[in-house]
Order: C-alpha cells, then structure tokens, then sequence
C-alpha cells in the first residue's frame, strides 16, 4: 500500500482487471447539504454566521456545490441568502432546496 495525499490506496485498485472500463474524472464533486440537513437534528441550532462560517469551509475544502436550506422558510434562512453573497468563495457555488 501506498500513502497518496494522506489517502491510503491500494496498488491493486489500479490494475487493468480491476478497473475494467472504468474511467474517473480528474476532480470529485460534491454536493453538500450540512447546513439544511445537518440543522434539522434535534437539539441543533445553526445561526446565521454559523452556517455563513461553514459555507466558508467547505468552500475552503474545495466542496462544488453548499445547499444553504430553504429560503423562504425560515428568518434565518432568509438571513443567509441575503448575506451569503458577501462571502469570497473561490470553489463552491450556493444552491437551494426546493
């Protein structure tokens, strides 16, 4: 085994028998829902610096797609939309639920 950008990967994934046709793209991306499905947990209460600093790490970690909840639904949320705009994302673009 092999340490790749602190991934450990075996040198079998990479064998001809093994990846077939399989072809993977150069970059994952992702789509993150932390800051509406991550709030609907009892007991969890996400202000909204909390979610706009959360947005702002999982841009920093390089996340494509941050779903920021459901505007319209709730003040906060609301709150969000408005301000998410101020932040400087460099990877990842906000989207809706809905």
């Amino acid at each position: 085994m092999r340490e790749e950008q602190f991934w450990w990967v075996s040198e079998l994934n990479g064998k001809p028998e093994v990846m077939g046709r399989t072809h993977f793209p150069e970059r994952l991306k992702f789509y993150d829902t932390t800051l509406r499905d991550g709030s609907q947990r009892e007991g969890i209460s996400l202000s909204c610096d909390d979610k706009l600093r959360i947005a702002q790490r999982l841009d920093a970690l390089g996340v494509a797609y941050i779903e920021g909840g459901w505007p319209g639904s709730n003040p906060k949320d609301v709150e969000f939309f408005n301000r998410v705009g101020e932040l400087k994302l460099e990877n990842a673009k906000i989207t809706a639920f809905g």
